[in-house]
């Protein structure tokens, strides 16, 4: 009987890895402001954006990453359906007056109504 309490219990440890983590469809993934997709805003994702207003397609030499849409949506902050020198003012701004109080951020990066689907930088 204790061999079979046993086995059991080892079945269901090794269920435990197999069973899949499924991530919902509603729970956001991408951070505001954060164009390289390392998981945080800085002024290099500034850097990342004002290089894609210039060099969209990389053909100039100026964009050093490859751009998909997960770039376009966190880069475009002011939520105007594109990614532009603007959005990268924005996150240049935050960087240095993430909550507003200097003066130098003129509006939000991250709204939670409007980019609910975001996760806020931070």
């Amino acid at each position: 009987m204790k061999k079979l309490g046993i086995l059991i219990l080892a079945l269901l440890v090794g269920a435990a890895f197999l069973i899949p983590v499924v991530v919902s469809a509603d729970e956001p993934t991408l951070v505001e402001g954060d164009a390289n997709l390392d998981g945080r805003c800085s002024i290099i994702d500034a850097m990342v954006i004002a290089q894609h207003s210039i060099d969209k397609d990389g053909s100039r030499g100026i964009l050093c990453i490859p751009w998909s849409d997960d770039n376009d949506e966190c880069g475009d902050v002011n939520d105007d359906g594109r990614c532009s020198i603007i959005d990268a003012m924005i996150v240049a701004q935050y960087t240095i007056d993430p909550d507003q109080s200097r003066g130098i951020l003129c509006i939000p990066l991250w709204d939670p109504v409007a980019d609910a689907h975001m996760l806020p930088p931070g």
